[in-house]
This record gives structure tokens, C-alpha cells and sequence, in this order.
């Protein structure tokens, strides 16, 4: 007795051996599926429009992501070919001195220009500099060029 799913719905149809090689309708959807010549005992997914063995579910999707992941890795080898190609070589610059990142950042701070004296202030404080730490902190607390934070103040304080 040939036993199949039906890919439309999934159902189980066990069918009987008279009805080999010839279309049924599924219970379930009303498909129409070629019921498989198989061995007794087996069971076989078929595409309920050709009734031709279909791969399950889980193999199509396997099947469709491994296609995806190539055409992205394609298209980015493509893309970053270019790039290597055109892609500036790197400057050699120094280590940076972290207390003139600070004296920078008071600078700033001093000059009432808060967005810029922020990024030299969180450069040094993230480098460990306790003053620029401290002024970072007062930053968030007075709301000095970013939103008042008392956490990140507290944070930094």
C-alpha cells in the first residue's frame, strides 16, 4: 500500500495498491497527486501538480539557503573586489597621548563647543584618563551637548 504525503497540506494518504500510477485527490485539500509506484513500506513526499517525488520541505529550504548565502557571498566578493582595488592605503599614525586628547576636549568644553569636546572626552575617559572621566560625568549631569543622563553621569563620576 503506497503511503505519501501530500505537499500542499502535508496529509498522510495511504493509498491502495490498485491506485499506483494514477491521480487522487487529497482528502484533505483536494489536490490532485499521482499516487507513487513505491515499495510497500515507504513513504514519499509528492508535488501534488506533477506527482513527481519532490524533496521535503526541510531540503527545499536547505536547497534555497544554500543558493542565497552563495549569491551574497558572490556579489560581495564582486563588490569587494573593487574596494581592495580602490581602497586608499592606511596612514601610519602614532599612538594617541591621551592627556593631550583631554587638553583638547577642555578646549572645546571651555569654548562652548560640547559635541566635539564629548568625543575627546570619551576617547581619553574610555583610555582611562580620571579627569576626563570626571568631565564626561559632568557632561551627562548638566546636559552639556548631550541629553541629562544622571546614570551615565553616575557612570563616570
Amino acid at each position: 500500500m503506497p503511503q505519501f504525503y501530500c505537499t500542499s497540506c502535508g496529509q498522510h494518504i495511504d493509498a491502495d495498491d490498485e491506485f499506483a500510477g494514477t491521480t487522487v485527490s487529497c482528502p484533505a485539500c483536494q489536490s490532485t497527486l499521482l499516487v507513487p509506484k513505491i515499495a510497500q513500506g515507504h513513504s514519499i513526499p509528492l508535488n501534488s501538480a506533477t506527482g513527481d517525488p519532490d524533496p521535503s520541505p526541510r531540503k527545499g529550504f536547505t536547497r534555497t539557503l544554500a543558493c542565497l548565502i552563495t549569491g551574497v557571498i558572490l556579489i560581495s566578493a564582486l563588490a569587494g573586489g573593487k574596494w581592495w582595488r580602490d581602497r586608499q592605503p592606511a596612514t601610519k599614525t602614532g599612538p594617541v597621548n591621551i592627556e593631550d586628547t583631554f587638553q583638547q576636549g577642555m578646549a572645546l568644553y571651555d569654548a562652548k563647543q560640547f559635541e566635539p569636546a564629548l568625543a575627546k572626552f570619551s576617547i581619553a575617559a574610555s583610555q582611562g584618563n580620571p579627569n576626563a572621566q570626571f568631565h564626561l560625568g559632568v557632561m551627562y549631569n548638566n546636559g552639556d551637548g548631550v541629553p541629562k543622563d544622571s546614570t551615565e553621569a553616575v557612570r563616570w563620576l
